[in-house]
């Protein structure tokens, strides 16, 4: 038997340098990510995140309300 996969909705801040200042600052971010708990959410959305050229921290996951994506091919 599989697990069940559902979807998490993972908020990922962002450090980024402002262009005319230089000063640094944060932004959220949110994604969808397909898991079958809390745990694998975050695998999941560090493979994702592991090439990005900024600084970045998880700071949220919850259970999304989404049942499920069908994608237009």
């Amino acid at each position: 038997m599989s697990p069940q996969y559902k979807f998490y909705e993972v908020t990922v801040q962002i450090e980024t340098v402002d262009e005319k200042t230089g000063k640094a600052k944060k932004k959220n971010e949110k994604y969808l990510i397909d898991a079958c708990d809390t745990n694998m959410a975050e695998k999941n959305t560090f493979k994702l995140m592991e090439n990005t050229m900024f600084d970045w921290e998880i700071v949220g996951i919850n259970l999304s309300r989404v049942q499920e994506v069908f994608v237009n091919e």
